[in-house]
């Protein structure tokens, strides 16, 4: 669903998938996902890593398509 929202999508927001093994993390890769966290999900570091994607986010200029 990522892959495609950054298809069809002119300004979607920043994508952070929920991955329950380490060698999944090519899927992050290839659904253009922004961020990857791990299952279980660390309370502490789960903040830090959206934070990080939403700030990245605000940064980026806008792309018309």
């Amino acid at each position: 669903m990522a892959r495609q929202l950054d298809q069809e999508v002119v300004d979607r927001p920043a994508v952070c998938v929920l991955i329950a093994r380490q060698p999944d993390r090519w899927l992050a890769h290839w659904s253009r996902a922004e961020g990857t966290l791990p299952l279980p999900v660390d309370p502490l570091t789960a903040p830090g890593v959206v934070a990080d994607l939403l700030r990245a986010h605000a940064q980026r200029p806008v792309v018309r398509r």
